[in-house]
């Protein structure tokens, strides 16, 4: 049966030289495997475009207007959101984050602008340039916040207990691998800060 004499053969030669195919299949899997660790995956908006493109040139201004359409969002919770210490924590971890790899800008209390009154001209300016150290600063601060349309349910709950740090990612942080790292630092920040939260009876969670 001449089927079954090809079948025999074919089985014979493997059995035969089994440590040398056994040696190149363990070769070409370890060079499959170190291509595959190279392999990425673009997932921004350009690729979809031409360099140049009036579509793609609106949608940056856009961005560069109004922030990018990746965020990672930090929220502090505190019983006490607007005493000393706490906005004292929220300037820190503002300030630190957007020194991390891969954000291109930090939108939290501490750099939001907003209307201000002055001299009867209506001025757009930072919402506190200082954190306020009296019970009057602070409860003025509250008010002003939590009156604020624009900040209540963005950037502060209704209570005043919660906070949000919007950290934009850069171009470059789209990319997975990036954007792990930056999740990394930004755990890592949290570790740092671990007493100052205890201290605040202060949680810091992540989403994004």
């Amino acid at each position: 049966n001449r089927p079954m004499a090809i079948e025999k053969r074919f089985v014979q030669s493997v059995l035969r030289f089994k440590r040398l195919i056994l040696a190149v299949t363990l070769l070409l899997t370890g060079v499959a495997g170190f291509y595959a660790t190279k392999v990425g995956f673009d997932n921004s908006i350009e690729i979809w475009f031409l360099e140049g493109d009036e579509t793609l040139e609106t949608y940056k201004d856009f961005q560069e207007q109004f922030g990018g359409d990746q965020v990672t969002v930090m929220g502090l919770f505190t019983d006490q959101l607007f005493t000393t210490q706490s906005l004292e924590l929220l300037k820190a971890l503002s300030e630190e984050a957007a020194e991390l790899p891969y954000t291109k800008r930090v939108r939290s209390l501490i750099s939001s602008n907003v209307p201000h009154l002055i001299d009867d001209s209506l001025e757009i300016s930072p919402l506190f340039k200082e954190v306020p150290t009296t019970a009057t600063g602070l409860a003025t601060l509250r008010q002003q916040v939590l009156s604020h349309p624009g900040l209540t349910n963005t950037l502060v709950s209704p209570d005043g207990k919660g906070t949000a740090i919007l950290v934009e990612l850069s171009e470059e942080g789209y990319d997975y691998p990036n954007k792990v790292e930056l999740y990394d630092a930004l755990k890592a920040l949290r570790d740092k800060y671990a007493d100052k939260l205890a201290e605040a009876n202060a949680s810091l969670l992540f989403s994004g």
